[in-house]
This record gives C-alpha cells, structure tokens and sequence, in this order.
C-alpha cells in the first residue's frame, strides 16, 4: 500500500514524457545504426511529427547492426526505407523523408523544427547542422518579428566500439558542437566504406577487411562478407599458374567489375566525381580467368598507364619488384615475381624504407597485390595461418597486401594515395560498430530530449542557464566497462556530466547573426555590397566576405589588383552562387570585428534600397 503513491508518481512523469514528446516535432538527421535506434524509440514513444535524412543508400553491410533494413532494401535510400518501416510501426505518427546532402542547408531548412538530433558519422555535416541550429532562432525573430528563440536545440551523439556520447546543445546556455576543438580520433566510419569512400582512412578499413576476407576466418560481421569472390585455391595443391590465375581474377573482380557496379547508382554520382574502374595490367600471367569474375569495364574506359609501352611497363615493374624482394638485380626479367620482402632486415635498410614511404603507380600496386596473394598460397610458412589470419600490423606481407588494395581503391576513387608506412600506421586504428552500443545511445538521445523539452515547456519560453541545471539535461557518457570505486560491487555503464557554458571565443555560436533585406540580390554586386551596407551602414572599414567557407571578396586583394577589383565591381552577387537567405561573413580588418549577415529578398523595396535589421 505504501508503494501505490510512489506509482502513480512514476506513472504520471511516465506520461508526462510522453505527452511532451507527443507534441513536438523533430527533424532527425543520419539514418545509420544510431538513427535506427531513435527511430524506434520516437515512434514507438508516440511522436506524432517526425522528419528523416540521410542522402546514403543501404548496404549489405548494414544489416547486421541497422535493423530496419532487410536485403531487399540494398542500394535504396536509408531516409526513405526508415520512412516506411517507422510508418509500418505507428501509422499514426507523420513520418516523412528526405534525401540531400544536409552541408548544402542553411538555419531556416532546420527553424520550423522543436529540435534536432544529430546521428551522423561525418564532422563537416555535424558542424554544418550545429551552424544551422545555432542561428535558426535569430532566424525565427528576423522574419516574424513575434518573439525571440535561442536557436533551436540540438541533441548529438556518436558511437566508437563499445563508447558513445550523448549531449544537448542549446544556444547560448552549453557549448556548441563546435566550441572545443575536437581531439583527433583515429577511428574510422563504416557506412561509406563499401560504396562511397572519400578519404584514404575508408579505402584502408576496406582493404583490412578483405584482407581477412580472404585470408582470416568466415566471419559474418565481415563488411565485405557477401562479395562473390571465387573460392581461395587449395594452398596444397595449388601451382603457380593456378594462384597467379585467382590473383588476377579476384583483382578484376574488385577493381573494375565491383566499381563498374557502383557506376549502376547514378544517383549517387550526382555532384561526385565517377569511380574509374582499372584493368589488370599483366598481359603475360593466366588469361583464363577473365571469365571466372569478369573484367568487363561497363562502358566505363578502364585507367591505363600512359608514357611508356605497355610491354616496357611491364618489364620494368616486374624488374622492380624482384629487385626490391632480394635487394639485388633480377638476372633476367622473364623470371617469375618474387613478392616484395619488407622485413625486419629490409626496414633497417635504407632502401627498405624508402620503399614504404613511396608512392606506387597502378602496375606495381597491381603487381604487389598478385606477389601477395601467391606468397601465402606458395610459401608454405605461411600455411600455417592461411584460414585464420588476422591483420597484424607488424606483419610486413599482411601489411603490404592491405597497402597494394587499400592504394588500387583510392585509385579508383581518386583520392590522394598514402604509403605502406602510413597505411601501417592508420590500419591498426579501424574501430567496429557495436550495435549494442548504438541501441544505448539512441536511447540515451531519446531521454535527453525528452529533458530538454520537458524543461523549456516547465520555464515557457527559450531556456535559461538556472532552468538548465534544474532540469535533467546531462552530457551522458556511455562507457566500454563498469566505472566507479567499486566496480565489481556497483557501477555504472552510462556516466552523466553537468555540462559547462559556451565558449565565449566561439565563432559559431557566439558570433552575431543580423539580416539585411534587399529587392533582389542580383541588383547588387560585391563591391557595392561592401561599400553601401558594410562600411556606409554597419561603419566597417577594409572589409573581407566569406561565403559557403569561402572567400569572395579580398580587401586587400581589391585595393592592388586593378583586374581583381574590375571583376568584382561588375559580377553580381549571385555569380557567386549567393541568393536569397545566404549568409555572408563580414570581417572589417580595421576593427577585427565580425559579423554573420544574411540576406533576405523583400521585393517591396526599390532597386537600391536596404533594410539592415539586428546590427548594432
């Protein structure tokens, strides 16, 4: 009986979280394995108002931790699969989605939202839609002129292995995403290793992973674990001919027939620039293996290797190659391949060294990777660990084989190559995602909305630095292990932390936003721009422009060079891709002071004619 009161109080604040979550409307960017979770959690808790993007499409990969996908859903898109199944769990909820890139948004694409939660794995987009949260609010007041909003509030989270964070962020009461800097973190992103690698880091996680694909155990949280890759030869029976054959059509297989794949998703390619799928090089090695995997280049005209003669290349590639495995010349080149050895001996050594900080072209890296692939079908020391390898980065063979196809991938996608000296270093970095641990920070993310709402609903309006202590808003820790004094006896796997104020050096959420309206952008070019309203109105003088992280107008630049100060007197704005609600950053170089404005078009005013609104 004594507990019934108790009860009914923990089933009225039960309601109370939902009633408040009932209520709002939230725009949730990223619908990867922690987007997942809190779209489960969202819907399945009531909200009646839910918006979904994400601009990746499904893959294999995916599925074994992001659940709302199936296999039927691969190479759709992420934000309009969620769409449906969150629709499939609560007809009643409006879900709706969108694919773009979120970097393109400005603060009004996130104003009409009550909040934003963050599950993304990339920081140029998080830093971009924690911009966007910070300045929506000003946004709300320039264009209603009702009342004033402390921006919109932006709830982050991300995952490493087995830890996780989770933090409320709320204009001018805690720090912004952006207002310390972010400790250098070598741990790698999975969503767009397999389909849309952008650095060097993601072709080595992919590299890592074929590596023990093909040499490790089956291993079904493998990313690569569904490629149809011919079965590794059996490493005692084989014969040269017989592994320098599987060599060549597993590199075909990955290097031209799987990027032709991808070329199938044109969508994809839209603003990026197209895989280029490579050919085998060797024309002397096996040619009956082309049609095991294929070699077809899809329309796609294969990278080819210009200057020399094919057959010259060749020589002096595998001339190269022998050299550099016993130190000596090859006595003839038609000798067969010896893999690169970089051994102990041969990393003292100084031309040991020197060959793992170069840069290889696609021929040695090609040859590199077929040495590789026969050494541990021929040399029978290596055996032993065939079936059961794991990446070892002290290892030099398993080290050059994952430098030959992570640097045959960035090819592929044109990006910058890396040596085997720095693929060695960043391979041993590669951290999986634990789906365990996304399900703890999508519902972490969830409970501190529910906070944050609860508590700008408890104070009426924008929330104050006292009603954000008062509340339950914590920046929450999610821990690889039991933490506290006595972790056997009592712990904690979830730590929660008061969060300190902003930065008051911040130049995101701290900087001023003011809005100038104009009649039409295209009446006003850079050099009036800068004279009539930033030094004739906001009294700045040698004013520098900013748009998009990008500088459009040089003072200094302006005052010497007489072409330069031509061409930016007669382009108009929009030249530079400004328009309506751009926002421009304007730095005066006499004061050091800087202001964001943004421009908005009021077609009721003349040509000429200004409005300048929140500067001071």
């Amino acid at each position: 009986m004594l507990r019934r009161p108790q009860t009914k109080t923990r089933r009225a604040e039960l309601d109370d979280c939902l009633d408040v979550l009932r209520d709002a409307s939230v725009l949730l960017v990223g619908a990867g394995g922690i987007g997942c979770e809190v779209i489960k959690n969202l819907v399945l808790c009531g909200l009646r108002k839910l918006v979904i993007v994400d601009m990746d499409t499904i893959d294999v990969s995916n599925l074994n931790r992001q659940f709302l996908y199936q296999r039927h859903h691969v190479k759709l898109h992420k934000a309009t699969v969620a769409c449906e199944r969150a629709r499939e769990a609560a007809p009643d909820c409006d879900v709706s989605a969108k694919v773009c890139d979120v970097t393109e948004w400005g603060p009004q694409d996130v104003a009409p939202y009550d909040a934003v939660l963050n599950a993304l794995d990339n920081v140029r987009a998080r830093s971009h839609i924690n911009y966007c949260c910070m300045h929506a609010g000003w946004l709300t007041l320039a264009l209603c002129c009702v009342h004033f909003r402390s921006g919109v509030p932006l709830i982050e989270s991300g995952s490493t292995g087995f830890n996780g964070q989770v933090y409320p962020i709320v204009h001018g009461v805690t720090p912004c995403y952006d207002c310390h800097e972010k400790p250098r973190n070598k741990s790698i992103p999975v969503c767009t290793i397999r389909q849309i690698p952008e650095k060097p880091e993601h072709c080595i996680a992919w590299a890592r992973q074929l590596y023990e694909l093909l040499f490790g155990q089956a291993d079904s949280s493998n990313l690569l674990n569904d490629l149809a890759i011919s079965p590794i030869p059996d490493a005692e029976t084989v014969t040269e001919r017989d592994a320098r054959a599987w060599a060549r059509g597993t590199f075909a297989f990955l290097f031209n027939r799987q990027i032709t794949d991808l070329l199938s998703l044109t969508e994809t390619w839209k603003g990026r620039r197209e895989p280029v799928p490579l050919s085998y090089p060797f024309s002397d090695d096996d040619e009956s293996c082309d049609g095991a995997v294929g070699n077809g280049s899809g329309g796609k005209e294969p990278l080819e290797v210009g200057g020399e003669t094919r057959q010259a290349k060749m020589r002096r590639v595998e001339g190269q190659a022998a050299k550099a495995s016993t130190g000596n010349s090859p006595t003839t080149v038609s000798q067969p391949v010896t893999p690169l050895q970089l051994d102990e001996a041969s990393d003292r050594h100084e031309h040991g060294i020197h060959d793992k900080m170069r840069i290889y072209d696609v021929d040695e890296l090609a040859a590199q990777f077929r040495d590789c692939v026969v050494r541990y079908l021929l040399d029978r020391q290596r055996h032993r660990v065939l079936g059961s390898a794991v990446f070892d980065k002290d290892d030099p063979l398993c080290v050059q084989f994952v430098a030959a196809a992570a640097n045959l991938r960035m090819i592929n996608f044109h990006i910058p190559q890396l040596s085997a000296w720095d693929v060695q270093s960043i391979a041993g970095s590669i951290t999986p995602a634990i789906a365990a641990t996304n399900a703890i920070v999508g519902a972490s993310q969830v409970m501190q909305l529910i906070h944050l709402l609860r508590a700008r609903r408890a104070a009426g309006g924008p929330l104050s630095r006292e009603a954000f202590d008062q509340s339950r808003c914590r920046f929450v820790w999610v821990k690889a292990c039991v933490t506290g004094s006595a972790p056997l006896q009592k712990g904690a796997l979830c730590s929660p932390e008061t969060l300190e104020g902003p930065n008051p050096n911040c130049t995101v959420c701290q900087m001023k936003l003011a809005r100038v309206e104009l009649r039409a952008v295209e009446d006003w070019t850079l050099a009036s721009f800068a004279s009539l309203i930033c030094e004739g109105r906001m009294g700045m003088k040698q004013v520098n422009l900013d748009f998009d992280n990008r500088n459009v107008l040089d003072s200094e630049i302006f005052e010497e060079e007489p072409e330069y100060a031509q061409r930016i007197r007669e382009q108009a704005m929009t030249f530079y891709g400004i328009g309506h609600q751009s926002i421009l950053t304007v730095t005066c170089l006499d004061s050091g002071r800087q202001v964001d404005l943004q421009l908005l078009v009021d077609s009721s005013l003349q040509q000429g004619e200004f409005r300048l609104i929140g500067f001071d």
